[in-house]
């Protein structure tokens, strides 16, 4: 069972068709863990934030890189500054299936997303994750996000 199911004893009870089903409950993540690094940023005022994710995205040169906005507007609009793709859940299946291809295979570095990527996607070689302010729906987002990285170990 997923590590995001809040009641597990329900799930079981209602899976299995019968109430006080017996499971087992895994606690402890068998995936391995690697390192992550976390930065966190102010901007300055006389920059964009726009700009200073655009800094922040020429630092890691090229390295495979998921930047978290909460708007489509405000994604759309650090993408097009970065020369990156804008990942939202409104798009068409087709067109998120190539963004996510194009990323897989090496062939697109940076992808602006909102809350439309932040699970049920695993990149195994991602090596940075940008999130921009707090998720606006909350903790279990900031969770998701920062989860899609750490997934692989560093070369």
């Amino acid at each position: 069972m997923s590590g995001s199911v809040g009641n597990p004893q329900s799930l079981c009870d209602a899976l299995s068709g019968r109430v006080g089903a017996d499971f087992e409950l895994i606690s402890k993540s068998g995936a391995e863990k690697f390192p992550k690094t976390f930065v966190i940023s102010r901007a300055v005022e006389y920059k964009t934030r726009s700009d200073v994710i655009y800094e922040w995205i020429q630092a890691l040169n090229g390295k495979k890189t998921l930047v978290f906005l909460d708007s489509i507007a405000d994604a759309q609009r650090v993408a097009d500054r970065c020369g990156a793709r804008c990942f939202h859940a409104s798009m068409k299946t087709i067109e998120k299936a190539k963004i996510i291809e194009a990323f897989t295979h090496g062939n697109l570095s940076t992808i602006v997303a909102t809350s439309g990527l932040e699970a049920g996607v695993d990149f195994s070689n991602l090596d940075a994750v940008m999130l921009v302010g707090f998720p606006l729906t909350g903790t279990n987002s900031l969770v998701q996000r920062n989860g899609r990285c750490g997934r692989s170990k560093p070369v």
